[in-house]
């Protein structure tokens, strides 16, 4: 199962965002939603939001824990 969030018209270059989400990739969502909030790159926010977003519809939709999600 997938749950999916999607961010559309951001206005910032694809390779400064790539640069944040490739430190959060496959992490623990509470450890990547923490290390969001210290890199400090433009992107982050964003960033975060979209992944509050995608596990608020896994724990919605599939009923899954939060704190078991990467």
């Amino acid at each position: 199962m997938e749950a999916k969030a999607k961010l559309r018209y951001l206005r910032m270059s694809p390779k400064k965002v790539r640069v944040v989400a490739k430190e959060i990739k496959n992490k623990n969502v509470n450890f990547a939603l923490t290390k969001l909030k210290f890199i400090s790159r433009a992107a982050a926010l964003p960033i975060s939001k979209v992944l509050k977003s995608a596990v608020d519809n896994a724990v919605k939709n599939f009923g899954v824990d939060a704190d078991k999600l990467l």
